[in-house]
C-alpha cells in the first residue's frame, strides 16, 4: 500500500506547487503585476467541434469567461512557452485553491461523463418548472470541460492537433451574475468593440488578485529583459511595499535561463 513518503519519492513529478499563467508580451506581465489577472472570454472548441477542416477553418461557436493556468513543474513548461507565449507568472497553488481555481474536466467524444452531463443539461433546459439555477450550475461545469485532444483556435486559424491532457490545465471561471453573459457567440467575439467591452466588464467585476508572497516566478523572454522587469517592479512602490518588491525581484527568471538550465 503506497503512503505519502512513497509518493514523494517518485523520480519525476508531473505536478508542482505552482500554477503558471502565460502570455505573449512583456507589457501584459507588467500589467498583471500591477492589476491582477484578467478574466476574459476565451474561444474554445468543444469535444464535438474539434473535427474541423484545416483547409476551411471556422472559429469555435462560443467563447467562455476564464483565466487559464497549467500545473506543471518548471522543466516541463517549454512547449507552453512556444504555444501560449514566452512571458508568464507562476503563483502558489495554495493561492489558486483559495481563489476557487480548479483542474479542468478532460473528456472525449465517447466519455460516459460527457453523455450524462449532456442529459442533465437537456433535461434542465426543457423542464417546464424552469430549473434556471440548475442550468446555470451545469453551464459552469461546461466551462471546465476540455477535450482530451483536438484543435485550438489561435490568431484566426486552427492549430495542429494537441493533446490537451498533457497541459494539466486549471481554470478560474467567475461566479457570474444574472446580467453577465455566460458566453459570446462567434459574431460577438469577432466584433472588437463587443469583445473588448465584455472583457473590460469581466476584469472590473471579477478581479483575480494576488500578493507578492503568492508569486514564485516572473518569466520574461530573454536575459536582457530581466533588468527592465526589475526596473518596472521598482516603479510599483505605490502598489507594493519595499519588502514586497525585493521578494518579486528574486522571482524574475528568463526563458533563456530555463532553456539553458532545464
Amino acid at each position: 500500500m503506497p503512503n505519502d513518503s512513497d509518493e514523494q519519492s517518485t523520480s519525476v513529478n508531473i505536478s508542482s506547487n505552482v500554477l503558471f499563467h502565460f502570455t505573449k508580451t512583456f507589457d501584459i506581465i507588467v500589467s498583471i503585476l500591477k492589476n491582477g489577472l484578467y478574466v476574459h472570454y476565451c474561444p474554445e472548441y468543444g469535444v464535438f467541434e474539434n473535427d474541423v477542416d484545416p483547409e476551411h477553418p471556422t472559429p469555435p461557436p462560443f467563447a467562455l469567461p476564464m483565466v487559464c493556468f497549467c500545473d506543471l513543474p518548471l522543466f516541463l513548461i517549454k512547449s507552453h512557452l512556444q504555444f501560449y507565449g514566452p512571458y508568464g507568472i507562476g503563483l502558489k497553488k495554495s493561492w489558486g485553491m483559495e481563489q476557487g481555481i480548479s483542474p479542468v474536466l478532460y473528456v472525449h467524444g465517447k466519455a460516459l461523463l460527457l453523455y450524462r452531463l449532456s442529459q442533465l443539461y437537456e433535461s434542465a433546459s426543457n423542464s417546464k418548472d424552469g430549473h434556471s439555477a440548475i442550468v446555470s450550475a451545469l453551464l459552469t461545469v461546461k466551462a471546465y470541460e476540455k477535450p482530451y485532444e483536438g484543435r485550438a483556435w489561435r490568431d484566426d486559424n486552427i492549430t495542429r492537433t494537441i493533446r490537451f491532457y498533457n497541459e494539466r490545465e486549471w481554470r478560474f471561471v467567475p461566479p457570474l451574475r444574472d446580467e453577465d453573459a455566460f458566453m459570446l457567440n462567434t459574431a460577438e467575439y469577432e466584433d472588437n468593440t463587443t469583445r473588448e467591452s465584455a472583457n473590460a466588464k469581466l476584469s472590473k467585476t471579477y478581479p483575480l488578485k494576488f500578493s507578492a508572497e503568492d508569486v514564485l516566478y516572473i518569466i520574461v523572454q530573454t536575459d536582457s529583459e530581466v533588468r527592465p522587469m526589475i526596473s518596472a517592479l521598482r516603479n510599483m512602490k505605490g502598489i507594493y511595499t519595499e519588502e514586497d518588491i525585493q521578494i518579486l525581484e528574486t522571482a524574475v527568471i528568463s526563458v533563456d535561463r530555463i532553456r539553458e538550465d532545464m
